[in-house]
């Protein structure tokens, strides 16, 4: 019943019957994950890049922000990313911001490290945390969030679960426009057998810099979910990388729920040959931004329905093939490349219920 925090690098919970995170309490691993000492050589392609005028940050699920001038780590080989894109119940670091100025010893940023919890009854009115480090009166770049995992039978609260990448490095005063990238968003995975009551937050957003991070991911079962749902939500910061998903969410490559894009938040799908992304369900703000590359095959099979007067802001095709079936599409701009191909079906429905085959965009390029 008192104020507490539980810090480490690596937190694992099992208790039979319940855990309860109270109002001012905490079970963190943010700053625990990967530093520039250790972080694997397999992932080293997402460590910021380093300069003394500002580093880039580190990544995960979430791609860090470039620095005032360092390159960002973009995820270019689909293979090198896929280990950091699972949505299984394993226990990835956050990867490190670039180092500062290395002359007067700053240091680089650590990643989030990790929290799982297993019991029957979780309930989190305080913080649940894996979030990328913050340098302080540094131009280190933020580090890349880490990862929570809750499986649980019932969820309830006010607080909230974080895996955040961490905000980009300034000097104090800030007497420069040296300034290092946010960290990328990391990942939450949230298996809820019978009772969801959960009322706070789920956060995951890249952190702020000279340039934000990407969003991270959180993968929520819930209740009645056959499928469940993936939702990217950037929480309003705007970055230029996007956030990559390179193979089915669901364990059995079967379909899912909801796929929701929110918040500035920005995704990619590029899926390997022969495996397609299905879902019930796509919804998005008017700020959500969703590309579709390398051959992937973007299904949705069921009625999708996307509350009024929201919309993607733009839906960018390339070299790809979409299928829409029975699916309701609400884009304000398509925009279809060179090599790809977009199919409405004929049983296709308006926002507004119109149809069938009757599709509306404010504009379609071609």
């Amino acid at each position: 019943e008192h104020q507490s925090s539980l810090n480490f690098s690596h937190i694992i919970i099992v208790a039979d019957v319940s855990v309860n995170v109270l109002t001012s309490s905490s079970i963190t691993a943010t700053g625990r994950g990967y530093s520039v000492l250790n972080a694997p050589d397999a992932r080293s392609e997402f460590v910021g890049a380093t300069s003394f005028l500002g580093s880039s940050g580190g990544s995960h699920a979430g791609v860090g922000g470039q620095g005032y001038s360092a390159s960002t780590p973009e995820p270019l080989n689909d293979t090198s990313f896929a280990l950091f894109n699972t949505f299984d119940a394993s226990h990835h670091w956050g990867l490190p911001g670039g180092t500062g100025n290395e002359a007067n010893g700053e240091q680089g940023s650590f990643g989030g490290g990790s929290v799982s919890i297993t019991t029957a009854a979780l309930m989190v009115d305080g913080t649940v945390a894996a979030n990328g480090m913050s340098p302080a009166n540094s131009v280190a770049g933020g580090g890349g969030g880490g990862t929570v995992v809750i499986n649980v039978d019932s969820l309830s609260g006010s607080g909230s679960l974080e895996a955040r990448g961490g905000v980009g490095g300034r000097h104090s005063p800030k007497v420069t426009v040296a300034h290092g990238g946010g960290g990328g968003g990391g990942r939450i995975l949230a298996n809820i057998g019978t009772t969801d009551g959960f009322s706070g937050e789920y956060i995951v957003a890249g952190g702020s810099g000279f340039l934000s991070g990407s969003a991270g991911t959180v993968y929520k079962l819930l209740p009645g979910s056959s499928g469940g749902d993936l939702v990217i939500d950037n929480k309003g910061e705007l970055s230029l990388s996007s956030t990559s998903i390179t193979q089915s969410v669901t364990s059995n490559d079967g379909l899912l729920d909801f796929l929701v894009i929110a918040n500035s938040a920005k995704v990619v799908i590029r899926m390997p040959t022969s495996k397609d992304f299905a879902l019930s369900h796509l919804s998005s703000d008017t700020t959500g931004s969703l590309s579709l590359i390398n051959g992937t095959v973007f299904s949705l099979r069921n009625p999708t329905f996307v509350p009024t007067g929201t919309s993607l802001s733009q839906l960018n095709l390339s070299d790809i093939s979409m299928f829409c079936r029975d699916a309701v599409i609400n884009a304000t701009d398509v925009v279809v490349s060179r090599g790809a191909t977009l199919y409405l079906s004929e049983l296709g429905t308006n926002i507004d219920g119109s149809g069938p085959s009757d599709y509306v965009f404010n504009s379609i390029c071609v």
